[in-house]
């Protein structure tokens, strides 16, 4: 699922968070997502963001090794 959703935001670059939910079929494909997304804020890979209406959900990018 995080794949699915990196895959996303590298395509989009941007999502609302609600649209990550949307088409799931089942109350565990729901957790499943969510459980991704709380994976990849841990992991650092990607960011939330609050626009004061919704949460915007974004892709972070690696950053570059100085040398």
């Amino acid at each position: 699922k995080a794949g699915e959703i990196v895959r996303r935001l590298k395509s989009f670059g941007i999502t609302r968070f609600l649209l990550l939910f949307r088409g799931a079929k089942s109350r565990s494909e729901i957790v499943a997502t969510f459980m991704a997304v709380l994976e990849l804020l841990k992991a650092g890979r990607v960011h939330l963001t609050d626009d004061d209406t919704e949460l915007v959900f974004a892709g972070r990018e690696k950053k570059k090794a100085e040398s």
